[in-house]
């Protein structure tokens, strides 16, 4: 990834213009802007051709925010699942500081690399509120824990819009648009994986799978859960396409957004258990040790 992530930033910065990128929360800063007018076209004014696509490396459009780039990989007939980044697969620990200078330590989800086995049935993606450093930094981390590619798409904080109401706090406080990037038909095969739900559109509230989150403790098996969930609604998937082909079918796109309420119930009921269960062995393993060591009290 380090190599591909490269090899972009250098195309983008021999096109990038005079004005600075903007920081981020962490001084970072984001990816540079290409040539052009701002809307995928090049400083002639014709549409310029995808660009190719490195696994991992960020297009120009994706870097500026610009939706024709987004709208040719979107423009595919597998359904899409985008993935938040901070709570759901990583966890950012507060900034440690060293002779070196300040940092965050990020450490992955337990059984990221389950994530593999959903590429036969979706296309996986990334939709942060971070900036694109942050995201590039999770990705090369996700991908290397599984050993391969996995993410076609990223949108990170520039395709985010302000959160009603959260105009003036962190930059991170942000809504995550679905629709202005997949069109209202691509809405019914699109889910957002996302530990907040205030993020998601009021309208789209029906694409959520509300995640569990986590806070870096490893006794956590939500991710194998939760794969294991949507592979099943993609073998439903498969029936109902096999059921329209043949005819027995009214041919209606299938929704996967009608099974976002029942994963997100089982992921919340299966942590809760999960829980309870760390809990009920942690109180046990302190009245152990509360005992005096002649098992007299």
């Amino acid at each position: 990834i380090s190599v591909a992530v490269a090899a972009g930033e250098a195309d983008a910065a021999a096109a990038t213009t005079a004005a600075e990128a903007p920081r981020d929360a962490d001084g970072g800063r984001d990816g540079g802007d290409g040539g052009g007018d701002g809307n995928g076209n090049a400083a002639g004014g014709a549409p310029s051709p995808p660009p190719a696509r490195a696994p991992s490396a960020l297009t120009h459009d994706e870097r500026r925010g610009g939706l024709l780039g987004l709208a040719r990989r979107f423009d595919e007939p597998m359904p899409l699942i985008l993935f938040d980044l901070n709570g759901t697969l990583i966890h950012r620990a507060p900034k440690k500081s060293t002779k070196h200078g300040k940092y965050r330590p990020l450490s992955l989800r337990p059984k990221t690399s389950a994530l593999v086995h959903l590429k036969e049935s979706y296309r996986l993606g990334v939709y942060s509120s971070a900036s694109l450093p942050t995201v590039k930094e999770a990705i090369g981390k996700l991908e290397q824990a599984a050993k391969q590619h996995l993410f076609d798409v990223v949108l990170h904080r520039d395709h985010c819009r302000p959160l009603a109401g959260r105009e003036h706090g962190n930059t991170w406080d942000t809504a995550k648009p679905l629709g202005v990037y997949v069109g209202l038909q691509g809405l019914r095969t699109t889910l957002l994986v996302d530990d907040d739900d205030f993020k998601v559109e009021e309208t789209e509230k029906r694409n959520l799978v509300h995640m569990p989150g986590w806070g870096g403790h490893q006794q956590d098996d939500a991710l194998e859960h939760l794969v294991a969930l949507l592979l099943s609604v993609a073998a439903e998937a498969k029936q109902h396409t096999a059921a329209s082909q043949e005819g027995s079918d009214n041919g209606n796109t299938f929704d996967f957004r009608e099974h976002t309420e029942q994963i997100s119930r089982v992921l919340r009921d299966a942590n809760d258990a999960s829980q309870a269960a760390v809990l009920s062995r942690r109180d046990k393993l302190e009245a152990l040790l509360a005992q005096p060591e002649d098992g007299t009290e």
